[in-house]
């Protein structure tokens, strides 16, 4: 099974995606989620963490090294995307969490190949990612994947999602 989780920015994909997590055993997830990074109260950048490993990567900031691309005030280390991916497909458990197909992970070419190889071709994990809401070119390609299902998060139904998931994930 392969599910894409879509919604308008600060709707809540990436929580749905960490109440998940919290919920499921350990031992059965595996892959990458994105936070914010934060101080004193200023969203200042991204990281991506690997799931039950104490790697992480700083994939944005507005401090980064000017060799880096902006999207717009962030700076976005395609490097540690591209890391980010390729160290959480070294171990791939029953259910693999990618957060996210986004913008900032569209510079990273290698990530965008990577992610869509394990949406379209594993067969021996389900995958769940969340994915920009908006049709953006890099992201049409994985929402036309054959027998996907794509959820999208609303303010109305984000608090009832992640038990439709966790049902869902219970049936197979």
């Amino acid at each position: 099974m392969k599910i894409l989780i879509t919604a308008p920015p600060k709707t809540g994909k990436s929580t749905v995606l960490r109440k998940l997590i919290e919920i499921l055993p350990p031992e059965l997830v595996s892959g990458i989620i994105t936070e914010e990074m934060v101080e004193r109260g200023k969203r200042v950048g991204f990281k991506t963490k690997v799931i039950n490993s104490n790697h992480e990567f700083q994939i944005a900031s507005i401090a980064l090294l000017e060799r880096d691309k902006t999207f717009g005030k962030w700076k976005i280390d395609i490097e540690n995307i591209s890391k980010s991916i390729d160290m959480a497909i070294d171990r791939i458990e029953p259910i693999f969490i990618l957060d996210e197909i986004g913008r900032m992970q569209s510079y990273s070419p290698f990530f965008l190949d990577k992610a869509y190889e394990l949406m379209s071709k594993c067969d021996n994990a389900i995958i769940i990612a969340t994915i920009v809401y908006e049709d953006e070119l890099f992201s049409r390609r994985f929402k036309e994947i054959e027998d996907i299902k794509i959820i999208e998060v609303t303010l109305e139904n984000r608090d009832v999602i992640v038990s439709e998931i966790y049902a869902l994930l219970k049936n197979i």
